[in-house]
């Protein structure tokens, strides 16, 4: 949530809009940015000098239903954006997800003790599997409207997918500044600034 007054004192960190004669203030000035409100968080911050918090209140982001295709694509497309903005967290993305971290973690403790990779691994993802249990239940416990819940196979099944398409969609946004976004192509700047591109 953030004060509407304050979002209008802002000025536009777009360096495209800076160049005009008068470059717009509030949220007009966020316009070129895919990641609007991560932009207007940081000029809060900067800017203003204003601290955030975290509230215990759970926001539903309903996003609709998405073929493979639309979450692959929805998926490049803030890898991109990130990249753009924050690399070192991008890049070191991969070593948080669970079959990279069961791999290499599986080697260590294999190393250190001399047990079984394959049973570290097995029981690493069990683990893994169940905090998103608990997560996703404590998610529909907490989000009042939300829906009926997910029934477990097509949850595990959505899961182990999410989780092996994890690694391939993350190699395929780092190779390119393209993306897809409302059937449009736009090609994410240095800036972190969404420029339109003709349609072929």
């Amino acid at each position: 949530m953030y004060s509407r007054d304050n979002i209008a004192s802002l000025t536009s960190p777009s360096p495209t809009l800076q160049r005009s004669p008068d470059p717009p203030k509030g949220l007009a000035g966020f316009g070129p940015f895919m990641a609007e409100d991560n932009m207007i968080a940081l000029s809060l911050w900067h800017e203003l000098g204003l601290k955030h918090a975290m509230t215990s209140d759970v926001a539903l982001d309903f996003i609709g239903s998405l073929t493979i295709q639309g979450y692959i694509s929805r998926r490049v497309r803030w890898l991109r954006v990130r990249k753009k903005m924050t690399l070192p967290a991008t890049i070191a993305e991969p070593f948080t997800e669970s079959l990279v971290c069961g791999l290499y973690g599986s080697w260590a403790i294999a190393r250190l003790i001399g047990a079984s990779r394959p049973a570290i691994f097995l029981l690493h993802m069990l683990v893994w599997l169940f905090v998103d249990l608990r997560v996703k239940g404590a998610l529909e416990t907490n989000v009042k409207n939300a829906g009926p819940p997910t029934d477990l196979p097509t949850f595990l099944a959505a899961w182990a997918a999410r989780e092996v398409l994890a690694l391939p969609i993350w190699m395929y946004a780092m190779i390119g500044d393209e993306v897809t976004w409302r059937g449009n192509r736009y090609k994410i700047l240095a800036s972190g600034e969404a420029v339109r591109l003709a349609a072929a």
